[in-house]
């Protein structure tokens, strides 16, 4: 507990969010003894599906910059608990794209207007059935994107994948996808 209190404290999530990510932890090393390095990838990997439970999810990506934890130590964790609590993945949400237009538009420094459209581009999106199989985050990110060229205030795919940790690759692939289904002109 004293990893996930560590964690918490540097997180900050909801109130809810830490109450989940020790519900997990405690069903998992309940009757097991773990090695301090492993425990600490187990609370992390706690607070990771706590927001995916809560409806909260972050990206991979971003999370284990956050948390400072090796993606693959992450993984591992995260099979122990699914190991454990077998019945997790039905407490987990669907990815939604529009969960993570709120943190971009915050952290792109973006109007609430930007917000407003990408959130109507990421539903159509959802609503389409273009994010079956995608990224969340990349059909966000992608929508924000248009959004911003749409309401001129334009930010360029690399300084956006710079700042959220997509690829500039994913950002054009989803920006295309999304141009062609929905018939949109955008001149640059």
């Amino acid at each position: 507990m004293r990893h996930l209190n560590d964690l918490i404290r540097l997180l900050n999530p909801p109130s809810y969010v830490s109450e989940t990510a020790a519900q997990i932890l405690r069903k998992t090393v309940e009757g097991s003894n773990y090695k301090d390095k492993t425990l600490r990838a187990l609370a992390a990997a706690s607070i990771y599906l706590a927001y995916k439970i809560n409806g909260r999810p972050k990206s991979i990506r971003m999370f284990t910059r956050e948390v400072g934890i090796d993606k693959g130590r992450l993984w591992r964790a995260d099979r122990i608990i699914h190991e454990k609590i077998t019945d997790i993945n039905k407490m987990i949400k669907r990815d939604d794209p529009t969960f993570f237009i709120p943190y971009l538009v915050t952290k792109l420094s973006l109007s609430n207007r930007v917000m407003y459209m990408a959130n109507y581009l990421a539903q159509l999106a959802y609503k389409n059935g273009l994010t079956n199989g995608k990224s969340a985050l990349g059909v966000a990110t992608a929508s924000v994107y248009i959004a911003s060229i749409i309401l001129d205030e334009k930010r360029t795919q690399l300084e956006i994948a710079e700042k959220v940790g997509v690829t500039d690759v994913t950002i054009r692939n989803r920006y295309d996808d999304l141009i062609k289904n929905f018939d949109i002109d955008i001149m640059l």
